[in-house]
Parts: C-alpha cells; structure tokens; sequence
C-alpha cells in the first residue's frame, strides 16, 4: 500500500494482511506533512504500473491522544530497554512477550512514542509517556520506581539528553562572536595584528587563501626553525580558517605579523628576554596595534622597558596569566601594567585548573578544551591560558578599530587603554564575588554591539 499526494509516495510498512484484514503503519522515517491530503493506493505490479484507489482523501494530522513530546525531554519520557539475546551474567535476559509488554505498559496508562528492535544489540527499546505526566501522584521518580518494580527484567530511565564534550566552536558563542552579521564584521586591514610566539606552519590547510604573511623569525642563526603547534594554533585562531569544522578565525581579513622568538628547550618554548626586544621592535616598526604574547617568565625590567616604549607608540598588549597554579602569581609580561592579562575559563565558566592568580588578572576567556591548527596538517584540542588570547585579542580588536589611528600614541594611549578597559570592564560578566577578583579579574570577556 501507498499513500499518495501528488508526486510524493510513502510505501507504508504491512503489519497483517488475510482474507478479512489488510493493516500497514507509515514508517518512521517518512516525510508525512500535516494537513495535506493523501490518497491510499494499493500497487498491484510497479512494472505494469497497475495500481487500485482505495479512495481519499486521507489528511494527515496530530493526534490528539498523545502529547506533543520534546526530543531527549527528561520531564516525562520514559526509555524501557529489555535484552533479548545473550548471556545473563551482565543484567537479566527478558524472556517474556514484548507485545505483552506494551500490552500490560499501556494498562499503566503509558503511550508507546515508538519500538525499536534493535538486532544487532539483541534488545528492544520502547519510548514512553505517561498519558497524564501532571497526574502522577509522586512524580516521574515514583513511576520509574514502580516500573521497576513490577518489571525487575527491563530497565527503566528517563530519555534523558547529552551534549557534546568539549564542543569545538563553544567558545565563541561565549563571547558573543559566534556568527556575526555581516555589518558586525571588522573591515579587511582594520587592525594590523601581532603575534609574539613560536614558529608558525603557514603550509597548513587552515592558511590556505591566505594572503602572503607576514613573518620573521628572532631565532639565533644555528637554530632550525620548526614550526609550533603553539603558535600554528594561535595564528589560525586568529586569522586563519579550520578545515576540519568549517570554523572561520575570530578576525579573519585582517593583517598578521607573525614574530617567532621561541624555540623548542629542554623546558619547552622559550626565548631570551632580547630576542623578544628585538620581535617587539619588528613588529612596531609593523605598525601592529594589537600584540599577543602568549609567554610567561621572571620580570624583566629592559623587556619592561621596551613594552612601555611600544605602549607610548599606542600598541596595546594582552598576555596569559600562566599556567602556574593557584598559588602561583600572574606571570611576566602579564604582570605588566602595559598589558592585559588574560585568564582561561572552560565552557561552563569554570578557570582553568592550573591558572595562575593574582590582583593583575584583567579578563577571563574560553582557553580550556578549545580546538585549533596542529603542525600534523589537522588539529586537536588545547587548554591553557594561552588559548584564552585569541579569543580576548578578538574583543579587543573590535574595541580598538572604533578609534582614529592618531588617537592610540602619546599621552592619548593611555587615555584609550583606560576608556577600553572601563566599557571591556562594564560588559564582562561576572564569573566570581562582586566586582574584580584576583581569579576572574572584571569577569568574562564579552564583545560589544556593532
């Protein structure tokens, strides 16, 4: 049998058919649409194209004796799951009628949403709803109890949802970047870009399209320069594009200078404290504006010194925290009254377990489980406050690209670093005691309107 309704068909599934009786049911899967008319045809030779009208029209429509049920709806679905085939050592072989089952579930005053065989588990499943969930004397606790109860062979819970682990592009939505409109969306060239970290793979398929980059290395002359997964990872969050979940980089357009100055040591990447004066002076004479350093050290004072001759030039800074633990204090440079710093939350708000603390701490961002480039040619996850900067560079930047170029040097860089942190500061959201904590500083990041 076939329901027909112009050029769409729905083959129906044949439950019984004899002298006296021809039953079918609409298979799950089917694209029956509500409210439209369907004729029901009996297809005697699909070769001859013979068929019978049966008649109509049919109109599909709810019905009304079964309640609307929400996907995955923990308040009132119900799962009965019983194990047909196997051996008993694990749970108990259900060895009765599965249609008495129903039968005798529906003499509880429960409606069959669905049954599903599953062969290749050796089991069945059935989806159930109470028939009036806002009856039930001790709730939906009760009745699994007493379902259990009287069933102590199948195995009663609640269809209850589960989300993703770790879901690659939670980030941000965190921050309010995840989809922007395209009037929300910076102008290609309007922040020049710097980056202060290791090597980057500009070979990898998340920089394709991409233009020339712009790049120099402040390795010593000896040292092979290989790429980092570090710094691969930061660039592509920034500006590159992820093959792997179509995820664009939070400021994709805009111009990246790359400075690699760290280099892989027995303590990891690393760079001197002059190798790192030197990035700084290249990517000042870049014209970047906004500069990430995701590095952590002992305070220095000529680095110091070089941050507050590029910060009297108008380059703004954000740096992590570090990864030192809670007794640990904020690392160098974030410690740096020229920079931000910036620690790491996970998707649910909560820091990350090995940042560090301290009054200096200005802004949290996502930086736990967050996927990126990796110098292999696809990507994996990353936690640590590193991975926090390029979502807070992003806010930043769209702060930043709101203000005259001539408006960011001299006196006037530190009238601006202090209106951006002040309106940064009045739309974070509050992840700890009132006002800023040495933990969350003003709170989670979150970008402005357009």
């Amino acid at each position: 049998m076939v329901l027909r309704s112009g050029e769409q068909s729905i083959a129906l599934e044949t439950l019984r058919r004899d002298a006296s009786e021809w039953s079918a049911r609409i298979p799950l899967q089917a694209d029956l649409l509500l409210d439209r008319s369907y004729r029901l045809v009996v297809v005697r030779d699909v070769r001859l194209r013979d068929a019978i009208d049966l008649g109509g029209p049919l109109r599909a429509c709810p019905d009304p004796s079964v309640p609307a049920v929400a996907e995955g709806d923990s308040a009132f679905e119900i799962l009965a799951t019983a194990r047909l085939q196997g051996t008993a050592a694990l749970s108990p072989l259900f060895l009765g009628s599965v249609d008495a089952l129903v039968g005798d579930l529906v003499q509880r005053d429960l409606i069959l949403i669905e049954r599903l065989d599953l062969d290749g588990l050796g089991m069945v499943l059935l989806r159930l709803v109470p028939r009036d969930a806002t009856a039930l004397p001790g709730g939906i606790g009760a009745l699994l109890d007493e379902l259990r109860t009287a069933f102590p062979q199948v195995v009663f819970d609640l269809n209850t949802a589960f989300r993703a682990a770790a879901a690659r592009t939670y980030a941000a939505a965190m921050i309010g970047l995840a989809r922007p409109p395209p009037g929300c969306r910076l102008p290609a060239g309007s922040i020049e870009l710097g980056l202060l970290d290791g090597a980057v793979d500009w070979g990898h398929p998340a920089f394709s399209g991409l233009a020339t980059p712009s790049a120099a290395s402040f390795l010593p002359g000896d040292e092979a320069v290989g790429a980092s997964d570090h710094g691969t990872a930061l660039a592509a969050l920034l500006v590159g594009r992820d093959p792997h979940s179509g995820t664009a980089g939070l400021l994709e357009g805009q111009r990246l200078h790359a400075a690699a100055a760290l280099a892989d040591s027995p303590q990891g990447l690393s760079a001197t404290a002059d190798r790192l004066i030197a990035a700084l002076d290249w990517l000042g004479r870049q014209n970047a504006d906004l500069v990430l350093m995701a590095l952590e050290g002992e305070e220095n004072a000529a680095l110091e010194t070089a941050l507050l001759a590029a910060a009297d030039r108008g380059m703004l800074f954000v740096a992590a925290t570090g990864n030192g633990g809670a007794g640990s204090p904020v690392a160098f440079p974030a410690s740096s009254r020229w920079v931000y710093a910036i620690t790491a939350v996970d998707v649910e708000g909560v820091v990350y377990s090995r940042a560090s603390r301290g009054p200096e701490v200005a802004f949290a961002a996502p930086g736990v489980d967050i996927w990126a480039a990796a110098v292999d040619g696809a990507g994996k996850y990353y936690s640590g406050t590193s991975f926090a900067l390029p979502f807070a560079t992003a806010v930043l930047a769209k702060d930043l690209a709101k203000t005259q170029r001539e408006e960011r040097g001299g006196l006037a860089a530190v009238t601006l670093r202090g209106q951006l942190q002040r309106s940064l500061a009045e739309r974070a959201v509050d992840l700890g005691p009132p006002g800023r904590d040495e933990i969350f500083g003003w709170g989670l990041i979150q970008a402005g309107s357009c």
